[in-house]
């Protein structure tokens, strides 16, 4: 680009004269160059039509414009030092950029000494419309400046128009990890001014691959994407879907749930863990169920620690009703492929849900586990039958002994299945030869989940509705069961109906009046009197009284006149 103190060095100097009646071309050129700069920042797309049309050489358009002109003093816009196009691109509007375009603007002419182009000119000032219509009109996403900045790195560091980033990547800007770090640190800086508009950047560059499948670069990109929420206890209230849905991306890019964070302050071993804070301290915002679902298990041993962590619990955790149930969570980890039997400081996830003192319903989760876990005994010697019979009370212990029945695998296979013979059980040589396999401290209760099992089985075969009734049997097995202590047998229903119905008619009940009905009165007929045989005449005053005698039912004792 040729300054004007170049011109008049190569061509002498100027005749005053001659500048004040406008007749120098350098002049001429900055004055068309400013009186279309103001017009174009003035929006007049008028103006603008007449100076193009009213020059006929067009070449003015690749100069420079200067930041100011000589007579920018009489007005009131400052603009970027570049070519008009640069500052239609920066200050106007989409027909304004068009126009001087169909006049031959330069759309990939750099400004100096930054080397911007008209589209950086517009990602810089904002201008998403502009954006679209220069990459329309032929412009080059990827093209940089002076400082190697493409479009893509301008909108984000800026990081305050999400939708100019999104036009440049449909368009096929490319995306790196230095991109993502600088609107990670972005967002870090500014919170909470940029959170929203940093967020969905940086949602956008991971939907397009900026980060790739280095496990070191994704935990460095995590740290950083939650840096802004370690001073606030309850940062989890407000996450919104942006941000859950970085959260899933990043775990099922490969995080380490095992590594600790600054998330929370809970002190129980193993509670800085990323894996133990989205458990049991982020109530009823998702993140638990995230991490159960969309963590990536091969990274590690990723899945048999979140399986111990979720049976270990926290004495301090705090719960929503909305939270996903302990035993879902085993439930899913198991059909993801976790393995239920690896073990963790020694345990194995039965062992260490039996041993640990917990607020979970240990029977749900034990039903859980053993769809695919085998109850074996772990590094530390406990075998999981003896622990449930030693470390909780009954009804539950019962329960859970019974569970364990058919997978006890250190009593003889001839035992097992449990059958409806429960007098077998009740031996004295059945006893011996199973105190045999069993610490005196759980053999009782070991025999009496056997006779629990045994007995359930005889009562439901003695009261099938389809069955013979058998009373002695029937209250043989309930005798045993209030011998050993057993919880009372619920009868079936179609059983106690068969019971109950009668079989004769003497049985049948009788049929009451309707509770609404007007009662029965039973009224006997008057019994006639036998005509009397008398030649006495009654007079007119006895006659009145014998027929209101004859009101009674029964014949009063009358004197008699005929034997008078």
């Amino acid at each position: 680009m040729q300054t004007l103190a170049e011109s008049n060095h190569e061509h002498g100097p100027s005749d005053p004269a001659a500048e004040h009646n406008g007749k120098n071309p350098e002049h001429q050129i900055y004055q068309q160059l400013d009186d279309l700069s103001h017009a174009i920042c003035n929006g007049s797309l008028a103006e603008v039509q007449h100076i193009l049309g009213s020059i006929p050489d067009q070449s003015f358009l690749s100069r420079e414009v200067p930041r100011e002109c000589y007579r920018s003093q009489e007005r009131s816009h400052q603009w970027p030092s570049g070519h008009v196009l640069h500052i239609a691109a920066a200050k106007s509007s989409v027909d304004m950029m068009q126009l001087l375009l169909k006049y031959g603007a330069d759309i990939h002419a750099t400004s100096s000494p930054t080397e911007y182009r008209p589209l950086h000119f517009a990602v810089q000032y904002g201008k998403p419309l502009n954006v679209e219509a220069l990459i329309r009109s032929g412009a080059d996403v990827n093209l940089t400046n002076k400082c190697c900045c493409s479009p893509l790195h301008i909108a984000v560091v800026n990081a305050t128009h999400p939708s100019i980033v999104r036009i440049l990547l449909d368009h096929g800007a490319e995306v790196n990890e230095t991109l993502l770090s600088s609107v990670l640190s972005t967002r870090s800086r500014d919170w909470p001014q940029t959170r929203t508009a940093t967020t969905k950047i940086v949602k956008m560059l991971l939907e397009k691959g900026a980060l790739l499948s280095d496990p070191g670069k994704v935990q460095t990109a995590f740290e950083k994407f939650l840096e802004p929420w370690i001073p606030s206890h309850f940062w989890y209230d407000d996450i919104n879907e942006d941000e859950k849905w970085c959260f899933s991306f990043f775990l099922s890019a490969g995080v380490c749930v095992q590594t600790a964070t600054k998330l929370t302050s809970c002190r129980q071993s193993g509670g800085k863990s990323l894996a133990h804070t989205l458990l049991f301290h982020t109530p009823g915002s998702g993140l638990a169920g995230m991490l159960i679902e969309k963590t990536s298990l091969g990274v590690g041993e990723s899945g048999p620690f979140i399986l111990h962590t979720v049976l270990e619990s926290c004495s301090r955790k705090t719960i929503d009703q909305s939270d996903i149930p302990a035993a879902e969570m085993i439930k899913i980890l198991l059909e993801r492929g976790v393995d239920p039997n690896l073990t963790r400081d020694g345990f194995t996830p039965i062992t260490r849900l039996l041993t640990k003192k917990t607020d979970l319903d240990v029977r749900a989760c034990l039903c859980a586990l053993f769809v695919r876990a085998d109850p074996i005994r772990d590094q530390h010697g406990h075998v999981p039958v003896f622990e449930a019979i030693r470390n909780f009370e009954d009804p539950l212990r019962l329960a859970l002994a019974e569970m364990f029945i058919p997978k006890s695998y250190f009593w003889p296979s001839s035992l097992w299945p449990i059958s409806e013979s429960w007098t077998l059980y009740t031996s004295e040589d059945f006893k011996k030869s199973l105190f045999r396999y069993l610490p005196t401290d759980v053999q009782a209760h070991f025999l009496k989940a056997i006779i629990n099992v045994s007995t359930t089985k005889a009562l439901k075969l003695y009261t099938t509705a389809t069955g013979e009734s058998q009373p002695s049997l029937i209250l043989d097995a309930l005798k045993v069961r209030k011998e050993f202590d057993l919880p009372a047998f619920q009868f079936p229903q179609e059983y106690i109906e068969k019971l109950l119905t009668p079989t004769t008619e003497t049985f049948l009940p009788r049929v009451l009046p309707d509770r609404y009905s007007t009662p029965r009165v039973e009224q006997r007929e008057p019994m006639p009197w036998p005509p009397r045989q008398s030649n006495v005449q009654t007079p007119t005053s006895s006659a009145n009284v014998w027929s209101s005698i004859h009101r009674f039912r029964d014949s009063p004792t009358l004197f008699d006149y005929s034997t008078s």
